[in-house]
C-alpha cells in the first residue's frame, strides 16, 4: 500500500534519511517551520510483480505456462525538497544543498550493502523492505527543488 502521506525511513550505513518528517524539529505538524523531503509519489510499493514465462504453442494455438514466481520489486520515489525554516534565497538553497548531499550518501552507501525502508500505512502494520540503490537520484528545480531516486528489493516480501 502506497501511502504517501506517513514518514519513509531510509536506514543506511551512512545513516537514516526520514521523508515526510521534518528535520528539524522531528514532527510531523509544525507547518511554516520545519524542513522536509516531502514525497508526491511513490511507485512499486503496492503488488508485487510476476515472472510470467509463457511460450507460444509450436504449430498451434494457444501457449504452454509455466509456473509463475514472484520477482524483485522497483521501487521509484519522486518528492520535492521543502524548505519552510527561511525565507531567504541563499539560506533555503544551503539547507536544500545540505538534504541533497545527504539523501545522495544515503543511497550511494546501499550501493552494495542492503538498506532498509521501513513505513506503516495509516491503520496497519509497520513494513520494512530490504533495498539497494538502482536508479540514480535526480534533482531539478530552483525555487522548487525536486527529487527522484530508484531502489530494488531483490527479495519483495515485506517483513
Amino acid at each position: 500500500m502506497s501511502d504517501i502521506a506517513v514518514v519513509y525511513a531510509l536506514t543506511t550505513g551512512a545513516g537514516t534519511i526520514h521523508f515526510n518528517k521534518g528535520i528539524n524539529t522531528g514532527s510531523l505538524d509544525v507547518p511554516g517551520q520545519d524542513d522536509f523531503l516531502w514525497i508526491t509519489a511513490i511507485h512499486g510499493i503496492d503488488g508485487v510483480p510476476m515472472r510470467t514465462p509463457v511460450d507460444d504453442r509450436p504449430q498451434a494455438h494457444g501457449g504452454l505456462a509455466f509456473k509463475f514466481w514472484k520477482t524483485s520489486r522497483h521501487v521509484v520515489i519522486e518528492g520535492v525538497f521543502l524548505v519552510q525554516s527561511s525565507r531567504k534565497d541563499s539560506e533555503c538553497q544551503r539547507i536544500r544543498n545540505v538534504m541533497d548531499i545527504a539523501l545522495l550518501q544515503a543511497l550511494e552507501s546501499i550501493i552494495q550493502t542492503p538498506g532498509s525502508l521501513q513505513w506503516t500505512p495509516a491503520g496497519q502494520a509497520s513494513r520494512t523492505l530490504d533495498v539497494l540503490y538502482e536508479v540514480p537520484l535526480e534533482t531539478d528545480g530552483v525555487e522548487q527543488k525536486t527529487f527522484t531516486f530508484g531502489l530494488i528489493a531483490p527479495t519483495p516480501a515485506w517483513h
